[in-house]
Parts: structure tokens; sequence; C-alpha cells
């Protein structure tokens, strides 16, 4: 009789053993959009809007790469009246690409412009994802951001995107 536990092992095991070749590389450029919703709390109200970004993707290893993004959410608004939020940042993700199911997750510094008085505000982002190669040239995935405005976080304490994506890839 087996356990739950060594049922899950071996289908673990199985799923690495047997998978197809990661496809993660070094010099791998990767070019997308993603679509999804956002949540932003300005003092304590959250409300949600929808949100947009596009993202470039550059390996400098084959497990390290270069994270560029830059995207806005609509409809965001709080006592501040804040109706969109704009963001665009620059860091390092790292990427655990066994199969090809490849999640990873990053950290940018990240610059936010509020519309409500054109004031930019500096910050991070750490981002999380789970992307599934399609094949060698395409990848479809999910992607979540946790935004902090360093600058006005008594003001917007907590800032959270989440995106479907979808990307070209070259140079493998």
């Amino acid at each position: 009789m087996t356990t739950p536990r060594l049922q899950a092992g071996a289908v673990a095991l199985c799923a690495v053993v047997l998978s197809d070749t990661a496809w993660a590389l070094e010099q791998q450029h990767e070019l997308g959009v993603g679509l999804g919703g956002a949540a932003l709390s300005v003092q304590s109200d959250v409300t949600l809007g929808p949100s947009f970004g596009a993202h470039y993707v550059y390996g400098l290893t084959d497990s390290l790469n270069l994270l560029a993004e830059t995207g806005a959410s609509f409809g965001v608004r709080g006592r501040s009246g804040v109706s969109a939020l704009g963001h665009a940042g620059v860091g390092l993700g790292y990427v655990l690409d066994v199969l090809r199911w490849v999640p990873y997750f990053g950290l940018l510094g990240t610059g936010y412009l509020v519309t409500v008085d054109s004031q930019w505000v500096a910050g991070a982002a750490v981002a999380l994802g789970l992307d599934y190669k399609v094949s060698r040239t395409f990848t479809v995935g999910f992607a979540a951001r946790q935004h902090l405005l360093l600058t006005q976080m008594s003001t917007y304490p907590t800032y959270t995107t989440a995106h479907l994506r979808a990307e070209v890839v070259w140079g493998w």
C-alpha cells in the first residue's frame, strides 16, 4: 500500500525525468503583453480596475533574467481621486526552468506616475509568475506583482497587479 506522499513524489520524479527539454537559455529574448486587473489601496479605501502591461526579458544566464516592464491601471480610485497609475521598472528575475512550466520570481526598481497630481513616486515591485512554453517561439503565462510605492507608503500602502500574458521568444 502506498501513501499519498509517496505517490505524489513518484509523479513529480516522473514529470522531471520524462519532461521535454527545458527551453530557457542565456541570451534569449522575450517580448510580451499582459492584461488583467489591479487593486490599489489609498489610505483605507481599496479599489479595483483593469490593468495592462508590456514587458521585455533578456536571459543573462539560463536561470537569471533581466526584466524590464511598463504598465498602467485605470479606474483605481480612492479618496485622493487617483483614476490611473502608471509604472515602469527594471530588475532581475530568477527562473526555475525544469519543464515547459517555468516558475519565476524577481525584484524590480520601479517608478510610478500617480495621475491625480502628476506626481512621480519611487518604489519597487516583487515579481511572481508562471509561464508555459507553448513552443520555442511562443509563451503564455500568469504574472503577479506586489508594488511598493516607497516614498508614499502612508498614502498608497498596497498596489497589486495580476496579468495573463503572452510573449514571443527569439535568440535561442
